[in-house]
């Protein structure tokens, strides 16, 4: 899955939003693997033992680049580890179900499928929720850099 983050006309550099980035991403938990400033890119994992028992496991690669002509940033976010963890979820979540139903024959195997898709479907709606919350910080977070940057240079016009 990839987002897109496009911010037009601004006087940031990437190595301000790399680190902003950085900080928002620790803040989430996410482990930084790779931190390139002249690439302008992160690589981050979210993996512990429980959020791969439970099917959490996130991974995500964020590239930022500006076009120095035109002083557009864009940021490219490319989430991985969906299929997996949802996979992981599915059989997890039907294998509990079943251990419950295994009386019932099979009814209980057939009952155990919904079971298994509903908490795929949690999972898919927890990963929409930090996935909208991150890129909002992020757009946030750009938006404060700049009232920064532009309140630092009227002091020292001022």
């Amino acid at each position: 899955m990839k987002d897109h983050v496009r911010k037009v006309n601004s006087p940031l550099k990437v190595p301000t939003i790399l680190g902003t980035i950085k900080e928002r991403l620790v803040e989430y938990r996410f482990n930084i693997d790779h931190y390139d400033i002249k690439e302008g890119s992160i690589r981050a994992r979210r993996n512990s033992l429980d959020k791969m028992v439970l099917g959490l496991y996130r991974n995500i690669r964020v590239l930022v680049k500006k076009d120095e002509r035109s002083q557009d940033i864009s940021i490219d976010l490319q989430w991985g580890g969906l299929i997996s963890s949802n996979i992981i979820t599915f059989l997890l979540i039907f294998f509990v179900a079943y251990a419950f139903l295994k009386g019932s024959g099979w009814m209980g195997f057939l009952y155990s499928i919904p079971f298994a898709a509903a908490a795929v479907m949690m999972n898919l709606f927890f990963f929409m929720l930090l996935r909208n919350r991150l890129i909002n910080l992020i757009k946030r977070d750009l938006v404060d850099l700049e009232r920064e940057l532009k309140r630092k240079s009227r002091r020292r016009k001022g």
